[in-house]
C-alpha cells in the first residue's frame, strides 16, 4: 500500500485523484511492502508540456510527484503519473 504527504494544504485536493488510481494498481499489480509519495506544487514548461504532473520514483519506497494544479486536466495527468511511477516501485521491489 501507500501513504501520499503533501507539502502544502491546496494540494490536497490531489490526494483522492492518486488514492483512486493507486488503489486500482494494487488491486492488479501489488507492492510488497508500503511506499510514501511526496506531492509537490511545481510550475514550469516541462510539467506544462506533461498536461500537469511529472513524477520520479527514487527507490523502492520513496516516489515524489510534482503537480501544477492550475494547469486544465491535471487530474487525469496525476492518474497516469501515478500509475507509472507505482509500476516503477513495484519493479524496485521486485528486483531487490
Amino acid at each position: 500500500m501507500f501513504n501520499i504527504r503533501t507539502h502544502n494544504k491546496n494540494l490536497d485536493k490531489v490526494i483522492p485523484v492518486l488514492e483512486d488510481c493507486l488503489k486500482k494498481c494494487e488491486s492488479v499489480l501489488p507492492t510488497k511492502e508500503n511506499y510514501e509519495i511526496i506531492v509537490a506544487y511545481e510550475n514550469n514548461p516541462y510539467i506544462t508540456e506533461c498536461g500537469g504532473s511529472t513524477g520520479f520514483t527514487q527507490d523502492r519506497s520513496t516516489v515524489y510527484i510534482h503537480v501544477d494544479t492550475e494547469i486544465t486536466g491535471w487530474e487525469k495527468s496525476v492518474q497516469g503519473t501515478g500509475v507509472h511511477e507505482h509500476n516503477h516501485v513495484v519493479r524496485f521491489q521486485e528486483l531487490d
